[in-house]
């Protein structure tokens, strides 16, 4: 009888010890750098069990989401004392933002509004030409063709991923698409052969980032056509004298194998270009390649 009373009374003091002792006095957070620490901290610790050290990091030892910070894509938990714990966090990332009203409405991967603001975030595309109805945070982004948010959607995923993020994405009323970098216009077309176009984008743009003018790749069929880009301002006359720009090599009029592609056509003959690196024939990489009169030449003028 004796020592079944000492028992409970040692579970007691377990208890009591694990309750008291260990509550969290400090939360550090890691990680963040949209969301403040004390909306991620006033999120997650809620409750009286939440506000205790072993059961929190229990709870968030390794977590992908929580329906409490929607804007969280992963937690992860350490203790770091008993009244002390260390979370590191990733943010969802924000894919585009869309103007409603005076406020920019930033929607992360799966079209989820993230943030209702009145300034745009840095980094964030602006989404142009996509109707979009009353929003609110953390659901779905209201929209009225579905059409238009899986476009913006896949687009701006690759995009990201290329490490190209646009200052604008516009659609038109056919869904055509145009992600726009400052002076550049870059028609992509529609939601078709986007990979192809992005990978090749990722080659060509780099020599071109300091010009004005539109990167024609709507036409664009999967089977090694040249692109065309116009100089000058988008829009004007001064489009109308395009340089023929191949799909692959590093901005050349090369296929994705080193072959030299074939300039289009219909494009008029064109000065030199930027400088730019290109492969030819033999699979000889060349960082002194031009478009000249139409066609791809090193220095000294070499096919």
């Amino acid at each position: 009888m004796q020592a079944a009373s000492v028992t409970i009374l040692a579970v007691a003091a377990a208890v009591l010890i694990l309750l008291f002792v260990f509550r969290m006095n400090s939360l550090e957070i890691v990680g963040a750098s949209r969301t403040s620490p004390e909306k991620i901290e006033n999120d997650l610790v809620y409750n009286f069990w939440t506000g205790n050290t072993v059961f929190f990091t229990w709870k968030y030892k390794d977590a992908t989401a929580d329906s409490r910070a929607p804007y969280l894509g992963s937690i992860q938990a350490k203790m770091k004392s008993p009244g002390t714990v260390v979370l590191t966090v990733t943010e969802k990332r924000l894919l585009g933002a869309v103007e409603y009203g005076k406020q920019f409405v930033c929607f992360d991967d799966d079209g989820v509004v993230l943030e209702i603001d009145e300034k745009k975030p840095a980094n964030v595309p602006l989404i142009e030409g996509m109707t979009v109805d009353e929003p609110a945070l953390y659901q779905k982004l209201p929209v009225a063709n579905t059409a238009q948010l899986t476009a913006v959607l896949s687009t701006s995923r690759l995009l990201e991923n290329a490490d190209l993020i646009p200052d604008t994405i516009r659609l038109d009323e056919n869904l055509n698409i145009t992600a726009v970098y400052g002076d550049i216009e870059v028609e992509l077309g529609m939601n078709e052969l986007l990979e192809e176009k992005v990978a090749y984008l990722g080659s060509i743009y780099p020599s071109l980032k300091d010009e004005t003018g539109v990167l024609h790749m709507e036409t664009y069929t999967g089977n090694n056509e040249s692109f065309t880009f116009s100089p000058g301002k988008p829009g004007s006359e001064e489009t109308e004298e395009a340089k023929g720009l191949g799909p692959g090599g590093a901005a050349a009029g090369m296929d994705p194998e080193g072959s030299q592609g074939a300039v289009q056509e219909e494009a008029p003959e064109a000065v030199a270009g930027p400088v730019f690196q290109a492969f030819d024939a033999y699979g000889n990489l060349h960082n002194d390649a031009q478009v000249v009169n139409g066609q791809v030449v090193d220095s000294n003028g070499t096919p």
